[in-house]
């Protein structure tokens, strides 16, 4: 799928080193290389709208993306305003991910899947290491 055929509200996320997903929000604003898009970046450190080439480019890097839909929980322009609504919040990993971010702005919980499941690892692993002393 090319980046201009995404419709508004779509999340994708671009794939980062160490098995980590970062979503964010497709807008309506096109430009030349594709719609812009709205995340919580840990790497500038707050809600951000980016271009669809920073999006997907870490440190000089192509990355692979995923589309991972429209939830339709909310409509696409209100989902997009409430994402534009918390530009410059600080990114904070327990409280306040891109996950948590993506997940508020559809109008859902908020909740990172992803730290559930490393958190959720940590703690297989902790018990294992104490079963097997």
């Amino acid at each position: 799928m090319r980046p201009h055929d995404l419709l508004p509200g779509t999340v994708v996320s671009v794939y980062v080193p160490i098995m980590t997903w970062h979503p964010g929000i497709v807008t309506e604003t096109r430009l030349a290389d594709g719609p812009t898009v709205v995340h919580n970046s840990k790497y500038v450190r707050r809600v951000t709208e980016s271009t669809w080439t920073d999006f997907v480019t870490l440190q000089g890097r192509r990355l692979k993306i995923r589309v991972e839909g429209l939830p339709r929980v909310l409509p696409p322009g209100v989902v997009i305003a409430r994402a534009r609504s918390r530009m410059d919040e600080p990114w904070d990993l327990f409280g306040n991910n891109c996950e948590h971010f993506v997940t508020w702005a559809h109008g859902m919980p908020r909740r990172s899947p992803q730290m559930e499941n490393w958190v959720a690892a940590g703690g297989l692993g902790l018990l294992l290491s104490k079963l097997w002393r």
